[in-house]
């Protein structure tokens, strides 16, 4: 496990947050932002990943829940939260600020273990959708993944921290 600070404290994390127009539940649901920056990758999204997404969006709000105790997060208005990001490419920049804070905000957790387990689950959720699709045929050995699939993920994982 990582010892070092975050780069934010959780406050500052939400403010920059709010910034792009994620409030209140919604800060709950930045930990699918890494599987649509994947989706993106490769410049197409496709809709075997966007079925990969809504498994795991469906997953992450039931956990969610389930957590709470209570229905907080509907899964319809999450469903409406991604498609901010999936009609439209956003920009890499944002994308790459906003996958900076899921440490401070999603895996910051007295719950160690359930942080482990979550951060594994998105690079592992990540893995599925950049293997999900290939945007050119015939690829090679190691062509599953395009270049910028690959430069993509390896943000992802040095984002999210160690276990």
């Amino acid at each position: 496990m990582s010892t070092k600070s975050p780069p934010f404290t959780r406050q500052d994390a939400i403010r920059e947050l709010d910034r792009h127009g994620i409030r209140g539940a919604h800060t709950y649901l930045i930990d699918v932002l890494p599987l649509i920056e994947m989706m993106w990758a490769d410049g197409i999204v496709q809709t075997v990943e966007r079925d990969l997404l809504e498994k795991f969006l469906r997953n992450h709000v039931d956990n969610l829940n389930a957590l709470v105790g209570y229905s907080a997060i509907h899964y319809d208005d999450s469903a409406s939260f991604v498609e901010r990001f999936l009609s439209e490419r956003p920009s890499a920049e944002m994308l790459g600020v906003l996958r900076k804070l899921i440490p401070t905000v999603g895996l910051r957790s007295t719950d160690v273990k359930r942080n482990t387990q979550q951060r594994r689950a998105i690079v592992r959720w990540c893995l599925d959708i950049g293997a999900a699709c290939v945007t050119d045929y015939p690829y090679g050995d190691h062509d599953r993944f395009s270049e910028a699939e690959k430069a993509c993920f390896e943000e992802i994982v040095a984002s999210l921290g160690d276990d």
